[in-house]
Parts: structure tokens; C-alpha cells; sequence
């Protein structure tokens, strides 16, 4: 008897140790056929259908930065599966995609989208709003379309030949400035002591350390590089709006003053100052560019810049091999 039960259960165990090995196999096999499907979809997708009388849209989200964070192969990996990423722009994808519109026949406008625009610095800015203007001298019209504007989104929004703001929206400027803490207190609380080393009264790394505010010749120096920096700023807007030198200045100085005047409304208050050229719903300015392009089902003729790149170039992160090249390497951080 018992020689029968150890039979039974040696056949028992022998089945299911069978049957769990193919249910792995045809699992695996199963996720690698998904797997082959979303990659082959992903490639199939870089085939463009392109318009042929189309507004080139550009539509900055999330961070502009010089090259994409983290790993390649990751983002990659977690765009094929859907996962939530903090969105980045990278600058010379929207460089390289100007650039090329501006001489393409099939591309007859070019729309600026900055609503989702978070962070960017002046220089990347820069770079893009003389793209912009060389777009311009081709002769094709700029739209800029926003619900409102901080002050990165509308440095570009600025370069456009037309800037439109939804009846709610508001251009929002306010300077640039620094906002640094000091800990000296907190430090003599905690009975904390430190070995502080300088040369000079003007290297301020170390005064959050041993101030509770800002020094003269740290104020002197940040002041010094603020005021350039704005006005460049200040310079650049004006120019491309027509405006006076002191306009950004005057708007800033008397908002509460103009707002009231204008009974609080940021949109009108933009408008009055020169800052935008219309007031306007989403399909208000939609029908504005259709009235270039043409319309396709319920917007104007379009197609997005990364598709553009993707249909002119093919992948645009792929190297190109031949020839001469000159690289260059990104770095980020601290010094």
C-alpha cells in the first residue's frame, strides 16, 4: 500500500512539476509576442503621414534641457510601457526642427505652444527665439497660443508675429532675482562649530554659514549679474515687439496701479501695454491659423515637431556616422 501511495504521488508530483513548466513557457512567450507587438508598433509609428500645407506646432513641456536625464534605455523602456515621466524638451530638437521649416515649402507656419512649458534658462531661451526670428524672415507667419504666460513662456510667446491670450490669461513678469537662506542662527542654537576658510570678502559660498543675510558685496555681485541678465532680457522682448526700452520696466512698476485701471483684468491690462496682439478663445485661434493652413477635422493642418523630425530624419536620437563630426558632451550640475 505504501508502495502504491509513493507511486501516486511521485506521478501526481511529476504532472504538475510538467504542468508548471509549459504554463511558464507559454507565459514567457506570451509577454515576449507583446513585447515584439508594442516595439514594432512604437517603430511603425515613426512613419508620418505629412501634410502637404501644414503649421509646424511646437509645444515645450516640462523642462528645456540640453540632453534628456537619466537613462536612455530606461525612458525608453518606460515610454513602451506607459509609464509617467517628468516631461523634458529637449533644445535642440526644437532648434533642429525651426531650422528646417523654415526653408521646407510643405511648412507654411509656424505655432508656439508654452503652456506647459515649466523651467528654462536664458540661454536656451536665446537660442530659440533666433531660430524664431530667422523662421520669420522666410515670410511665414508666427502664431504664439497660450492661456497665459510666465515669464520663460513668454520670452518665446514674444518672438511670434501674432500672441494670442485666452480672455482669462495674464503675462506674468516679474524680474529676476535670488533667494538664498542662511543658517547662521540655527547654527549657534545647535551649538554647531564650524572651520570656515575664505580669501576675499566678494567668495560668498560659505556666508549662509556664517551670516543670517545677504553681505554688501554679495548683494553687489548678484545685483550686477541680475541686471545683465534682465537686461538682456529687457532687450530682447523689446525688440521683438516693437516696444520701448523701458517697457517690461514700466509694466512691472505700475501692475497694481494698471490692473485696477483696468478692473483686474490681466488679459486686457496685457493687451493695453502691447505685450499680446489679441484676445482670444482656443478656437478663436485655432480658426486664425486654419486661416493659413486649412483645416483638418476639427483644428488647422499640423504636425508636431517631433514627428517632423521623426519624418525628415527618421529617429532623431540616432547618431549620423559619415563624415567629419564634431561632439559634444553635456554636463549638468554644481561646480
Amino acid at each position: 500500500m505504501t508502495e502504491q501511495k509513493n507511486f501516486f504521488t511521485y506521478i501526481f508530483g511529476t504532472t504538475w512539476r510538467v504542468w508548471d513548466f509549459l504554463c511558464r513557457v507559454v507565459i514567457n512567450l506570451v509577454i515576449t509576442v507583446l513585447v515584439v507587438f508594442v516595439v514594432a508598433a512604437s517603430l511603425s509609428s515613426k512613419r508620418v503621414i505629412f501634410p502637404s500645407n501644414a503649421a509646424l506646432v511646437v509645444d515645450m513641456k516640462g523642462d528645456l534641457v540640453e540632453q534628456y536625464s537619466g537613462d536612455p534605455a530606461a525612458r525608453a523602456m518606460s515610454r513602451l510601457l506607459g509609464q509617467k515621466q517628468q516631461p523634458q524638451t529637449r533644445l535642440r530638437d526644437v532648434v533642429g526642427a525651426i531650422e528646417k521649416a523654415k526653408d521646407d515649402s510643405r511648412i507654411k507656419a509656424l505655432v508656439l505652444e508654452t503652456d506647459e512649458l515649466d523651467s528654462a534658462g536664458l540661454a536656451a531661451l536665446r537660442e530659440i527665439g533666433h531660430a524664431i526670428q530667422d523662421f520669420r524672415s522666410s515670410g511665414k507667419p508666427v502664431f504664439a497660443l497660450g492661456s497665459a504666460y510666465d515669464q520663460r513662456q513668454y520670452y518665446l510667446a514674444a518672438q511670434a508675429d501674432t500672441v494670442f491670450i485666452h480672455p482669462q490669461g495674464e503675462v506674468f513678469l516679474h524680474g529676476f532675482g535670488i533667494y538664498q537662506p542662511y543658517f547662521k542662527d540655527a547654527i549657534d542654537k545647535l551649538g554647531i562649530e564650524w572651520n570656515i576658510f575664505r580669501v576675499g570678502k566678494y567668495k560668498s559660498a560659505v556666508e549662509p554659514f556664517m551670516l543670517n543675510g545677504m553681505s554688501p558685496e554679495a548683494r553687489e555681485d548678484y545685483s550686477g549679474v541680475l541686471k545683465s541678465l534682465w537686461g538682456v532680457y529687457e532687450q530682447d522682448i523689446t525688440h521683438a515687439r516693437k516696444l520701448p526700452a523701458d517697457a517690461l520696466d514700466a509694466y512691472i512698476a505700475g501692475a497694481e496701479k494698471n490692473l485696477e485701471a483696468e478692473q483686474g483684468d490681466t488679459a486686457k491690462l496685457a493687451l493695453k501695454s502691447r505685450l499680446v496682439d489679441k484676445i482670444a478663445e482656443p478656437d478663436q485661434m485655432i480658426d486664425a491659423v486654419a486661416k493659413v493652413t486649412g483645416w483638418s477635422g476639427h483644428s488647422f493642418r499640423q504636425i508636431e515637431y517631433r514627428n517632423y523630425l521623426g519624418g525628415e530624419d527618421g529617429d532623431p536620437d540616432a547618431p549620423v556616422l559619415d563624415g567629419d563630426k564634431v561632439a559634444v558632451i553635456v554636463a549638468s550640475g554644481d561646480i
